[in-house]
């Protein structure tokens, strides 16, 4: 779900919110889901079944929301790779800060709260996700390697890391083809593909929906008025597929995850993936058909706090999405908790919101930290400039 920050690119601040609204919500539901359905063993550790029966909540709109961010994240960094001047190596170094950012700090997270569980709160580390090969998992996912082919090595306590594999494969194959000028372009995105697997590769259409958005927003924009109409539709129509999701076109059973004798595990579902990325894309480009009239009529009305607002929040949904069940975790057995009492969930939920915000003041809103780090491995001068 790592995407490039909207108010990087060249967007007006209507769009750039637009972004933002869709990345915050996104992330919301995979951690409001996460409450609702994570368990120890068979039971649910913070919630009852009726919290999920309540919110409508469902393992396929979580699925679907990842899809999302493979959109936004198709859109813009195509739009970031196709930035004149820019190289293959900057690009790369650009990416891995971002990645790291909170990658890194959230891997490391993951591993403590296992720890404390197992050590501390005597949770027998057998009914813990990821609880195997820990040493291989947390090398694994730091080279961006987890899903390759058959694997699935999330870390411990943190399935949403599985994503974060698939879209940084999707950066390189992008980023080869759009930066690398030699000839040796297709030899690297051969061996990139080869190395992620089929697994991977089958979603890679979904992320392209979001480059061909880019592409067909440099041409031409539709009038506002086709715009408006198509927005109200498309908005419509993901906001009944997100709640009736079983009634998705395409949509499988869950168990029905193989292709060809292969577990494609995350990648199950992918045929009704690709016609939902579509569907957002249409809701974006529809809306950005509109966004300068709406901009021109919320600037009037003096809404540049709700901007600002709508923008600090948005810079906390990468660090929310790869923190938020740990922190979950960790809060839930390090405090009283009761998952009965619907005060105690909301108290809990809170508090992992809270957390978030200022973690990420030390991850992502220090991505200029990271790439610089990044870039100091890559040049061999970063540790040059901290002796200075």
């Amino acid at each position: 779900m790592i995407i490039v920050k909207p108010e990087s690119t060249k967007l007006n601040k209507m769009s750039s919110v637009y972004l933002e609204i869709i990345r915050i919500i996104s992330a919301s539901y995979v951690f409001i889901f996460h409450v609702g359905s994570v368990s120890i063993g068979s039971a649910l550790v913070f919630s009852t079944p009726q919290y999920g029966k309540t919110l409508r909540l469902s393992s396929y709109t979580a699925h679907f929301f990842v899809i999302v961010f493979f959109v936004l994240s198709g859109f813009l960094i195509t739009m970031s790779a196709s930035r004149p001047g820019l190289n293959f190596k900057t690009f790369l170094i650009a990416r891995l800060g971002r990645l790291y950012s909170v990658l890194i700090p959230s891997l490391i997270f993951s591993y403590l709260v296992y720890a404390f569980l197992a050590y501390c709160k005597n949770v027998p580390p057998g009914q813990l996700e990821g609880s195997g090969h820990l040493l291989i998992r947390f090398f694994m996912n730091l080279s961006f390697l987890t899903q390759s082919w058959s694997l699935c090595s999330t870390p411990p306590l943190n399935t949403p890391f599985w994503s974060v594999n698939y879209e940084f494969v999707y950066y390189l194959l992008m980023g080869s083809l759009l930066l690398i000028r030699s000839n040796y372009k297709i030899v690297f995105f051969v061996i990139v593909a080869l190395i992620a697997g089929p697994k991977v590769l089958i979603l890679f259409p979904a992320w392209l929906v979001g480059s061909l958005l880019y592409y067909c927003t440099q041409r031409r924009l539709i009038s506002p008025g086709i715009s408006g109409v198509i927005f109200l539709i498309t908005s419509c129509t993901i906001i009944f597929s997100v709640l009736n999701p079983e009634q998705f076109p395409l949509i499988k059973s869950s168990g029905d995850n193989y292709l060809w004798g292969a577990n494609l595990l995350f990648s199950w579902n992918y045929q009704a993936d690709y016609l939902f990325s579509l569907l957002v894309a249409l809701n974006i480009y529809s809306f950005f058909g509109i966004s300068k009239l709406l901009l021109d009529y919320f600037s009037n009305k003096g809404f540049e706090k709700v901007f600002n607002f709508i923008k600090t929040v948005g810079d906390c949904t990468y660090t929310l999405y790869l923190f938020h069940l740990p922190l979950l975790f960790l809060f839930a057995f390090l405090f009283p908790y009761n998952k009965d009492t619907s005060l105690n969930q909301f108290g809990l939920i809170l508090s992992v919101i809270v957390a978030v915000y200022f973690i990420a003041r030390f991850t992502e809103w220090k991505v200029l930290f990271w790439r610089d780090l990044v870039a100091g491995v890559f040049t061999l001068n970063f540790l040059k400039k901290q002796k200075k």
